[in-house]
């Protein structure tokens, strides 16, 4: 792919993303035209990282754009080096939210959250990752019993978090149980729900036939909806 040249203003922007550097170019004048260069010269356009026009639209600041771009490129070099991560060493995206990650004289911060203290880098991320874990259990388990009551189902499933990449959750039937991927940390809180209420269908529709659709867009009037537009590449 080659580079664009625009007759109007023309700015490259080094952009430092967690250890990687990047070289942004944008138009002022049409901020949506971006290209994004890689250490390796490969080019990829503003359509290439399928970017929401609506969120860029009209921004012409460098920080801003910088800003409304990270979690873009974050979702798009995940996605073409089809390497599933929770963090670029600096970065953790928790429910939807790109957070930095900082260690400080031995204690661990997602932006100004204090997770706890360390005394090296790694086990500082070792914790992040536990830390997440509790948050994204936390949530299902209070989310999945309100969903149950919905549902008049006479026992809730109990749950399991699971750092499984080639699904978001399962259903045991004999078991009663369920196992939800650790991935679903980096979605946000509404895809979350649209899992949840999936497995849970699961508890008296085995099958993904009519009668499973039916009973899940009973429940989830907006499941395909969700699913369609999220930009869930976070896998």
């Amino acid at each position: 792919m080659t580079e664009y040249n625009y007759k109007n203003k023309v700015f490259n922007i080094e952009y430092e993303f967690g250890c990687s550097q990047f070289k942004i170019i944008f138009n002022d004048w049409r901020p949506t035209d971006i290209i994004i260069q890689l250490p390796s010269n490969k080019y990829y356009s503003s359509s290439d990282l399928d970017l929401n026009s609506s969120s860029l639209k009209k921004t012409v600041n460098r920080s801003k754009l910088e800003f409304n771009l990270e979690l873009e490129l974050l979702r798009f070099f995940t996605k073409i080096s089809k390497k599933a991560f929770f963090s670029d060493n600096d970065k953790y995206v928790v429910f939807g939210n790109v957070m930095t990650f900082n260690y400080i004289e031995g204690f661990i911060y997602l932006d100004q959250i204090k997770i706890g203290k360390s005394s090296t880098l790694k086990n500082a991320h070792i914790l992040v990752k536990k830390y997440l874990q509790k948050q994204l259990e936390n949530y299902i388990t209070l989310t999945q019993k309100k969903f149950v009551q919905i549902m008049g189902y006479t026992f809730n499933p109990t749950i399991e978090i699971v750092q499984f990449k080639s699904f978001w959750g399962r259903y045991f039937t004999l078991k009663k149980h369920i196992q939800y991927s650790l991935e679903l940390v980096k979605q946000t809180k509404e895809f979350i729900d649209i899992i949840i209420w999936h497995e849970l269908t699961h508890v008296t529709c085995t099958k993904h036939d009519a009668k499973f659709y039916n009973t899940l867009l009973k429940y989830c009037p907006r499941y395909k909806q969700i699913k369609s537009n999220s930009s869930t590449i976070y896998i």
